[in-house]
C-alpha cells in the first residue's frame, strides 16, 4: 500500500497510460513557446484555445490565448 500527499489544496493525483501521456506531451510541447536568455527560460508560455462567441451569439469562434 502506498499514501500519496499532494502539497495543492483540491488537486488531484492522475493515472493514464504510456499512450495517452505522450500523445499529451506532444500536445503541450507543440503549443508551447520558451523564451530563452542566456541559455536559460525566462518565459514559457502555453497556447491555449478558448472559443469565443460572434456577434450573433448563435456560433463560437475558436481563438487563442497564451498563459504563463
Amino acid at each position: 500500500i502506498a499514501t500519496i500527499i499532494l502539497n495543492e489544496d483540491n488537486t488531484h493525483f492522475l493515472r493514464v497510460d504510456k499512450d495517452d501521456f505522450n500523445r499529451i506531451l506532444r500536445d503541450v510541447e507543440a503549443n508551447t513557446i520558451k523564451l530563452r536568455e542566456f541559455g536559460k527560460d525566462v518565459l514559457i508560455l502555453e497556447k491555449v484555445p478558448i472559443n469565443v462567441k460572434t456577434a450573433d451569439s448563435t456560433t463560437y469562434q475558436v481563438c487563442y490565448k497564451y498563459v504563463y
